[in-house]
């Protein structure tokens, strides 16, 4: 018996910490696109959400709202990884320093702040409808766990 427990619980933490690294690298290309296009591409919102429900899909044992809750959240934290990436390089590139030193030593703070001054209202609804979007779209993926 603790053994399964153990099986089980090794395969929900790995399965999260996979869904966690889809979207930190979803995030890591938005930030990608962003540099390359000059802009910040909130548009990238989309393909990240779609990410986040294939990371939360993946999820070991988890009901339905708890995939609609990490879809939502994942994506949201895409989101923030590229943003904060963006503000990062943004920082490094008008100052003249190491990218590595400005992301090691930039508060969430006053990247969270630059990146939001930088976005429309808009961009910024359009990231949390995505989110939105992510949630909704693994809660009608996810099927009700049938009981034991």
């Amino acid at each position: 018996m603790p053994a399964r427990f153990l099986t089980r619980f090794v395969l929900r933490l790995v399965s999260i910490l996979a869904a966690v690294l889809l979207a930190a690298s979803s995030g890591a290309a938005w930030a990608i696109v962003a540099i390359m296009l000059r802009n910040e591409a909130a548009w990238m919102a989309l393909p990240a959400a779609l990410a986040a429900v294939v990371g939360a899909s993946g999820m070991v044992r988890a009901v339905r709202w708890q995939r609609a809750l990490a879809a939502g959240l994942l994506c949201l934290l895409a989101a923030a990884i590229a943003l904060y990436l963006q503000a990062g390089l943004l920082i490094a590139g008008g100052l003249g320093l190491d990218v590595f030193d400005v992301l090691a030593t930039t508060g969430a703070e006053m990247a969270g702040a630059l990146a939001l001054a930088r976005l429309s209202a808009l961009e910024q609804a359009g990231i949390i409808a995505c989110a939105l979007l992510a949630a909704g779209m693994a809660w009608r993926q996810a099927r009700p766990r049938a009981a034991p």
